[in-house]
């Protein structure tokens, strides 16, 4: 899938140090205040080579700009709840210095078509419940509240209630 000199792809063969890095840097400027800062380390790296590696249907995307991961995304059965009708939104993450260029609105699409094409009713996502950027963005994408909290209120959980209009358009240029 490409436009606007973005390119998104499978992400089967990304470092997941690459991956983890991003991950750190896109937390550390979204979460401000909200959680400790987090740092690059040996486990956070080997946590990402696990989840980037998992099989089917676990999908991991990344998107390109001139050779470089600006984002990335990845889909999965749902955990929590676990519910065999759902699919969860494990992670969406773009680079600061790409924030608002359409990059994270690219790969939530690519991520709902996935689950839709997969055969779930529905997505599920956990985030921070005072996350303003994250609400503000989930919402523009379809994204509601649904009344589950967890971690003492401080995570909400999001459902994005998926059909036949969310499959294969999106899909049929990023491989799973």
């Amino acid at each position: 899938m490409k436009g606007h000199g973005l390119s998104v792809r499978a992400a089967r063969d990304i470092g997941a140090r690459a991956v983890a890095a991003l991950y750190v840097a896109s937390s550390n400027a979204g979460f401000g205040g909200s959680l400790p800062r987090m740092a690059l380390t040996g486990a956070g790296i080997e946590r990402w080579r696990r989840d980037l590696s998992q099989p089917a249907p676990h999908h991991w995307w990344v998107a390109e700009r001139e050779r470089r991961i600006v984002g990335f995304a990845g889909v999965c059965p749902c955990r929590d709840p676990v519910d065999a009708a759902l699919g969860e939104l494990d992670t969406v993450a773009v680079d600061p210095a790409c924030w608002r260029q359409g990059i994270g609105r690219t790969l939530m699409d690519l991520a709902i078509a996935r689950l839709a094409s997969d055969g779930c009713a529905a997505a599920v996502l956990w985030s921070l419940a005072r996350h303003e950027q994250a609400r503000g963005s989930y919402g523009a994408t379809g994204w509601r509240l649904d009344a589950r909290t967890r971690d003492g209120d401080r995570q909400v959980l999001d459902r994005h209630e998926l059909g036949r209009d969310h499959a294969p358009r999106a899909i049929r240029s990023a491989p799973a």
